[in-house]
Order: structure tokens, then sequence, then C-alpha cells
């Protein structure tokens, strides 16, 4: 059987070969007495960085929450202005005086001349 014009003879040669160069690349290291304390001090460290950025992301969540709750209540206690009147003319809205008033209030049409 053959992968791209090779026989797999030729690919399992290429791959130990392959790994021997990473074997010389990354020797194995040299056990000594200290090798498993030191091992489980790395490990510790990394617990403890893991831990110490949990900490802050619980400590982020509480801050983000308790800022939610406070300005959820501050929303709801707020006094509430009055709403604002429209504005809109309500006598020129009840009276029809045709185009003069939709040209004062900026709507009326383009004459055909192109004048106002």
């Amino acid at each position: 059987m053959r992968q791209n014009g090779k026989p797999e003879e030729e690919l399992e040669r290429r791959l130990d070969r392959l790994l021997a160069l990473y074997r010389e690349a990354t020797p194995d290291p040299e056990p000594s007495a200290d090798f498993m304390p030191k091992l489980w001090e790395q490990i510790e460290e990394r617990k403890e960085v893991a831990a110490r950025c949990r900490k802050w992301a619980q400590v982020f969540v509480a801050a983000a929450a308790a800022l939610c709750l406070i300005f959820g209540v501050l929303a709801e206690t707020a006094p509430v202005a009055p709403p604002a009147t429209p504005y809109v003319y309500s006598v020129e809205a009840e009276e029809d005086n045709g185009e003069e008033s939709m040209l004062y209030a900026g709507f009326a049409p383009a004459s055909p001349r192109g004048e106002r």
C-alpha cells in the first residue's frame, strides 16, 4: 500500500529518524536525591498561582454582582421626573391651516420650481 507515492516502510524509517532526533534534542533528566522535592515544589507553585487567579476572579464576580445590586436598588428608588411634554403644538395639531402650517413645521413639500 502506498501513501503519497512512498511505501509504508519508508514512512516508518522517516518516523524512526524523527523520533531519534527528538530523543537527542531532549535528553532524559538525570535522577537525583532532590528530584521529587523539586518536582513537588513546581507543582505547588502552579497550584498557588491557579488558586490566586481563582480567588481574584471570585472577588471580581462578587464585586460586579454587588454593583449590579446597588445600581438596581438606586434605579428603583430614584425619584422619577415627570415625562416631558412632547414637542408638538397642540393648537396647530387641532387646526388645519394647510400648507402654511406644514411650512413652519418644516414638513412642507418642495415647490415645483425648487423655491419655498
